[in-house]
């Protein structure tokens, strides 16, 4: 046989192998991301304390100000997706919180219930940069094999609840891009 198959052969072996986890990581995504926000430890130190940060969250959802926090306080830095004009990528630094007993109202039900919010506070003008609830990964499954499966956005928009996927930015890149990207 000739050498010039295997050496084919070996290449499509290593993008395949680069592949498969890219492709694991965009079906499922992180635990420190929401929508085009994505968030990670930092060592720079804090602009200002995790308790001022705790009283603007609190001040901003409508709780009281000696609210504790169901995590301790993270400084992070956030990196922003959203595309705006040129800029593709901006990067911040924010305190990340989770704060309980936000309260919440069913629409058609009147149901009201409390749920735990997360926030980022930005560290430079101390506003709140975005809050959003934890990620569900609970899934619908049929009782019997005759009954379909159900979609949770759907029944949670039955129900009443406003609910909208988060959002993203569409890719924009070509595989030759990404394949020249990761050369």
């Amino acid at each position: 046989m000739k050498t010039q198959t295997y050496r084919n052969f070996r290449l499509a072996l290593a993008l395949a192998l680069l592949a498969f986890p890219l492709a694991a990581l965009a079906a499922n995504p992180a635990d420190n991301s929401a929508g085009p926000l994505v968030w990670q430890a930092t060592r720079v130190p804090p602009a200002f304390p995790a308790q001022e940060a705790v009283v603007q969250a609190s001040r901003y959802l409508g709780l009281s100000g000696t609210i504790k926090p169901v995590l301790p306080p993270q400084f992070v830095q956030v990196s922003d997706f959203t595309p705006d004009g040129n800029v593709r990528k901006t990067v911040y630094y924010a305190w990340l919180l989770t704060l309980p007993g936000v309260p919440a109202t069913n629409a058609n039900s009147k149901a009201a219930a409390e749920i735990a919010v997360s926030v980022l506070v930005d560290a430079n003008d101390k506003g709140l940069d975005a809050a959003f609830t934890a990620k569900n990964d609970m899934k619908w499954v049929p009782r019997y094999p005759s009954f379909k499966e159900r979609d949770p956005f759907q029944v949670m928009a039955d129900d009443g609840w406003s609910v909208g996927k988060p959002l993203s930015t569409q890719l924009n890149s070509t595989v030759s891009q990404v394949l020249s990207a990761l050369w």
